[in-house]
């Protein structure tokens, strides 16, 4: 008979032979039967296990088979691994993270059923550092707002710096308040609180510096006097608070003195 593994789904009369036999009292007769080949079942693809990916990992193939040599075809349930055919060969290229299902089908024809095999693989979060951007203010000043005074790492793709569900955000720490002493603080610009797709975020803090007021010393003025004027107060603040210390230029002529926690003024010629 001519007809094979291959031949298609049909009826063909007179294709179960039978011949050959012998023997010396007979003579044998042949009657040829039908062949009825119909469609073949599912059962035949195989899709290769793919392990678990990371964003930002490089694209990789999608390797599967149908034992009767049929075609095989790949399609994703999400956007964030997208499938291509690009000169026979099917790739699998990673936009996010997440789980998603891949799978392989066949679509059917006469002769063999469509089926499908699919598999569910996870995508995992990369990570990505976000920095405090050090910050400046002078003593006696107010903490400004700095919300979004922070920097990011590089985003695997542009677009990704707008998919965060929740905007990391950036304070002076509260402990450095007005009346912290001019310094350099590092770990004083804090950053946290930010929730992304895609990412693990990671935090590094930065320097905060606080400079000394400039006209911080409001002094009261002392008007002018002869010789013979009775001594004088001495009356000067700090918007920050700080003690205040008097000094005089021409010891000689003015003399500076305390008396009861108040710094006074003797003219002595």
């Amino acid at each position: 008979s001519s007809i094979t593994s291959t031949s298609p789904v049909g009826i063909y009369p007179n294709a179960v032979e039978v011949a050959g036999a012998t023997a010396a009292n007979y003579d044998f007769g042949y009657v040829f039967n039908t062949l009825t080949i119909v469609q073949a079942s599912s059962g035949h693809i195989t899709f290769d296990a793919i392990p678990a990916k990371v964003y930002g990992d490089a694209p990789f193939s999608l390797s599967g088979r149908h034992a009767l040599g049929k075609t095989v075809t790949y399609e994703s349930n999400s956007p964030i691994v997208t499938v291509e055919n690009t000169g026979g060969s099917w790739k699998a290229a990673i936009k996010g993270a997440g789980t998603v299902i891949l799978t392989a089908k066949f679509a059917g024809d006469d002769d063999v059923e469509a089926e499908s095999v699919s598999q569910t693989i996870a995508i995992g979060k990369t990570s990505l550092t976000i920095t405090a951007r050090n910050q400046e203010r002078v003593f006696g000043e107010p903490n400004p707002e700095i919300s979004s005074a922070y920097d990011c790492s590089s985003f695997i793709q542009a677009g990704d710096v707008n998919l965060f569900t929740v905007l990391p955000r950036a304070i002076i720490d509260p402990k450095y308040d007005a009346g912290t002493a001019a310094g350099t603080y590092p770990g004083g610009v804090l950053v946290s609180g930010g929730e992304h797709p895609y990412y693990d975020l990671t935090y590094v803090a930065g320097t905060l510096t606080i400079s000394p007021a400039g006209g911080a010393v409001y002094f009261t003025a002392v008007g002018n006097k002869t010789y013979g004027d009775a001594d004088f107060n001495l009356t000067a603040t700090h918007i920050g608070g700080n003690i205040v210390k008097y000094e005089s230029l021409n010891p000689d002529v003015i003399r500076l003195y305390e008396e009861n926690g108040i710094t006074k003024g003797r003219i002595l010629k």
